[in-house]
């Protein structure tokens, strides 16, 4: 679901064994617009001071109660790196964090060879000068992209392509995948009667963080023209739909350059399975990120872009509902190598030659509150798949990150990969099961 990052300040963080204190921002990676930490604010118990937390530490949000549960005892915070949140994250306070949470490493995926696990990155990639860079120079020879808080970017004057549209009122994320979808951009006073409107990241051209601009390429006309964004109603799939069919054009097209992206996703047989999201880079290619319908799960799925094509005002995958519905959901403990893997596996034909064998899926979160080692627990789940009856034990990979089960391989039948996926779950210690298991006839 998409939600309003001011709307989640304040929210409560508890810990396994207490109230950890409550969230005053967010940090997210200027190359990628995801969301890499919460800042907590941790009150008089641990005076004052303000700690990082990864999502990956979150489990299952309380939105009624407006409190985020962390696997984390009071103790491990307390005694958790001492991060300066006033000034620049380097790259080397986050790895100090990630070595003594065990936290995945996010950048592993896309700036190192063979690293399994890490939050993947999403989103655009483009150049973003800092206050500090000189002319001529990247990110990339600094060594430490810095994180950048959602609430340095709030108030940004936003610059379209022939002038002045309005400033930065807040961001909109999907809480998933922890992704920034939308500034939304306040208008009133450049636009007679002006109103709320959403831009996305795919839009923006660059940011001038010394000069508080955020340069997007649309025109005023066409962001006058938008459909109007109302903060105290939820973005419904109808209106992001609205609003990719009125800008959503590729990064950087100026409006009136013709031709608008489809955001309706259909299977073979044309029935809707969601709504496009984005394509990312991976170090296996390229892949393509779908909302799924909620009859069919719900969540993010990720899917290989070569299988994804634009047929008229709308975006086609070679699968029928039924595949869509197996695909693994996108999970923060697993790389976006994986999911690709999963469909090179797979195959189309394998799929729609058994689709009523596959309806059992095996994925999703797991009600544990036990604290165990992810070596521990790969250990079990290994010994207890060679003991489950119907299940080709030898045929699974198993790894585990942060009590994530990750399922690879073939089995026999659904029944054998539903078995596999029950039997990890019975192990102490599993938060949840991702399950790439194929089925094909052996």
């Amino acid at each position: 679901m998409l939600r309003s990052i001011n709307s989640m300040v304040g929210y409560a963080i508890r810990a396994r064994d207490g109230d950890l204190g409550k969230v005053v921002e967010f940090y997210f990676d200027d190359k990628t617009w995801t969301i890499r930490y919460l800042v907590v604010e941790t009150g008089t118990w641990l005076s004052g001071r303000k700690v990082l937390l990864s999502p990956v530490a979150l489990g299952e949000p309380d939105w009624e109660s407006r409190t985020f549960s962390a696997n984390l005892t009071i103790a491990q915070v307390r005694d958790s790196p001492d991060v300066n949140t006033a000034g620049p994250i380097s790259r080397q306070h986050e790895m100090d964090l990630s070595g003594y949470y065990a936290w995945p490493m996010y950048w592993g995926s896309q700036y190192s060879s063979g690293t399994k696990y890490g939050t993947a990155p999403f989103g655009p990639q483009m150049y973003i000068k800092t206050e500090s860079q000189d002319e001529g120079s990247t990110p990339e020879s600094h060594g430490d992209p810095q994180l950048r808080s959602t609430g340095r970017i709030t108030d940004d004057h936003v610059e379209a392509t022939d002038g002045a549209i309005g400033h930065v009122e807040d961001c909109i994320i999907d809480d998933q995948s922890w992704m920034v979808r939308f500034l939304v951009v306040e208008t009133h006073n450049w636009l007679p009667g002006g109103r709320k409107v959403l831009i996305a990241p795919e839009s923006i051209i660059s940011v001038e963080w010394d000069e508080s601009k955020v340069i997007v390429g649309l025109s005023q006309e066409a962001i006058a023209g938008s459909p109007e964004f109302d903060l105290r109603q939820p973005v419904s799939a109808d209106y992001e739909g609205q609003l990719h069919d009125y800008y959503g054009r590729p990064s950087g097209q100026p409006s009136g350059a013709g031709g608008t992206m489809p955001q309706r996703v259909t299977d073979t047989n044309g029935q809707d399975v969601g709504v496009y999201v984005r394509r990312v880079d991976t170090a296996k290619g390229e892949a393509v990120l779908i909302q799924r319908a909620e009859r069919l799960g719900g969540g993010t799925v990720v899917l290989q872009a070569r299988d994804v094509e634009q047929r008229g005002q709308e975006w086609r995958v070679p699968y029928e509902d039924l595949a869509i519905l197996e695909a693994p959901p996108l999970s923060p403990n697993v790389a976006l190598d994986a999911y690709l893997d999963f469909w090179d596996r797979l195959g189309t034909g394998d799929m729609n030659s058994s689709l009523d064998e596959f309806m059992a899926s095996g994925s999703g979160p797991v009600d544990s509150q036990q604290d165990v080692p992810d070596a521990q627990i790969e250990a079990m789940v290994k010994e207890r798949l060679q003991d489950t009856e119907g299940v080709e034990h030898h045929l699974v990979r198993v790894s585990v990150n942060k009590g994530t089960v990750l399922l690879e391989g073939y089995q026999g039948d659904a029944s054998g990969r539903l078995a596999a996926a029950q039997a990890a779950a019975a192990v102490p210690g599993v938060k949840e099961i991702v399950n790439m298991l194929v089925i094909r006839a052996l």
